[in-house]
């Protein structure tokens, strides 16, 4: 730039390229050159780097993306599709290079009376290289925008009949990026949860632009689709069904993989450490595969042990959190019938692992900073026993009973989870430790009521607002309760 600088009343860029070489000499001119070139060279390289890992959609791109994805597959709901009852997985991992190939079986069963010629397949998000197979003639068309596959069979499936559905995928998040990176294939703590690792089947009706004013910004003139009425919710079954789970995890010879179900087995092989986990009976449809470094606590009483996995140098609250988890055990077993599995793993994760918490079949996922980093000062409310207990409070609200997706199945869910949750802190602390509970859910159920304007639904009719059945719902299970 200094070289490039105008000289006398000439701009023209000859005149400064002459310039340039005069005050550079040969070898400076060369030199520039040269360093030019390789600028020129990295700009290129990076631009197709980024073109490779980055996609920049703005809120009008993804709403368009929904609702094309409603335009062209919303009248496969009601449309009668296979349930998935068995899945068998195979996962390898390589943590530092970001990548995770994935390998599985899933067995379809046609449980309805009408026959199935097509299948709709809803892709993990960011997949590459995605193969389905299966015996008999069929097509396989995939639509990348959505995400989605169908498969159309040249013999339908009559009820009752089941077919072993192959599929296989790549998550690469290697290469360089122009924001923050995805993390969930990281050096240590990889998480990946069911939808990132398996097919769904049937149309997701989730997916659908729920405001008004969006779905008229996009030219959407019908309703989204309803949820079903509670009283239909008999006709609905599990959806979707349980499953038979067989989940195989290859990872760095220095880390533990975990996932749903008893460990089958434990290996090293061709320098991986792999790890086999099984269910003995049908689990809800929800797995997770997840990698770390990790170190493992174990506490147990009452035929029951808990196991807490977590980063050796985040052994701070560790004790508690499995103290936690034994007395919310004991006091939910003593009013609900025991816990289903004689087995409990609360698992810590990296803090960027986008929930508070989450309860799978026989396991508690916690971000580290919302339980075993948590500063556990006297007074106020007993945040770790409260968190620990409302996700232990899961294994039977949501993972003994778990009712069909319609109106009001939160409540059962969520609502009486934080019932749950009241038990164990009460238990512990007394009625004065409930007292602070409520007050902060009142809070929030009021909040919500405000942003939320409108009508108020019934909590029988309530769909996917939290500030109802975290809320409100908490305040409603702690009256009942005071009335029984």
């Amino acid at each position: 730039a200094w070289a490039l600088r105008h000289h006398g009343h000439d701009l023209s860029f000859r005149r400064r390229l002459r310039g340039a070489t005069a005050a550079l000499g040969r070898p400076g001119f060369a030199f520039g050159t040269v360093a030019l070139l390789c600028a020129t060279v990295s700009g290129v390289q990076l631009a197709n780097a980024l073109a490779r890992t980055t996609r920049f959609a703005d809120r009008a791109a993804v709403l368009a993306s929904r609702a094309g994805y409603e335009r062209r597959y919303r009248h496969f709901h009601g449309r009668a599709q296979p349930a998935a009852t068995a899945l068998m997985l195979r996962v390898v991992l390589t943590p530092g290079e970001a990548r995770a190939e994935t390998r599985g079986t899933l067995t379809l069963v046609n449980q309805s009376m009408a026959p199935i010629d097509t299948i709709l397949l809803n892709l993990p998000r960011d997949i590459r290289d995605a193969s389905f197979t299966l015996s008999g003639n069929h097509t396989v068309s995939v639509d990348s925008v959505h995400q989605v596959a169908l498969v159309v069979l040249q013999t339908a499936m009559r009820p009752g009949d089941s077919l072993q559905l192959d599929f296989a995928h790549t998550l690469d998040r290697g290469g360089v990026y122009a924001s923050v990176p995805p993390r969930d294939v990281t050096r240590n703590g990889t998480v990946l949860l069911h939808p990132q690792l398996v097919p769904a089947v049937g149309y997701r009706p989730q997916q659908e632009i729920v405001d008004p004013r969006e779905r008229a910004q996009v030219g959407l003139t019908i309703t989204p689709t309803p949820w079903p009425r509670a009283d239909q919710a008999h006709a609905l079954a599990s959806d979707p069904s349980w499953l038979m789970m067989d989940v195989t995890i290859g990872t760095d010879p220095d880390q533990v993989a975990l996932a749903v179900g008893d460990l089958a087995a434990a290996w090293d092989s061709a320098g991986r450490r792999w790890f086999r986990y099984s269910t003995p009976q049908p689990v809800t449809p929800l797995t997770a595969v997840i990698s770390a470094r990790y170190a493992k606590h174990v506490a147990q009483a009452h035929g029951t042990t808990v196991e807490v996995w977590h980063l050796p140098e985040h052994a701070v609250n560790v004790d508690q959190v499995a103290q936690a988890a034994l007395t919310s055990i004991a006091t939910l077993s003593a009013r609900l019938g025991p816990m289903p599995d004689a087995l409990l793993r609360i698992v810590e994760l990296p803090r960027w692992s986008g929930f508070g918490a989450f309860a799978l079949r026989g396991m508690v996922l916690f971000p580290e900073h919302r339980g075993f980093l948590l500063d556990e000062r006297a007074g106020g409310v007993d945040l770790l026993l409260r968190r620990v207990a409302h996700e232990v409070g899961h294994q039977w609200w949501g993972h003994s009973v778990e009712p069909p997706q319609a109106e009001g199945s939160l409540l059962l869910v969520e609502s009486l989870a934080k019932d749950a949750e009241q038990a164990v802190v009460q238990s512990v602390h007394g009625a004065a430790g409930v007292d602070a509970i409520l007050a902060y859910d009142e809070d929030r159920y009021l909040v919500g009521r405000a942003d939320a304007g409108g009508d108020e639904p019934a909590l029988e009719r309530l769909t996917d607002e939290p500030w109802l059945y975290y809320g409100k719902g908490s305040l409603m299970m702690h009256a009942v309760r005071a009335a029984v």
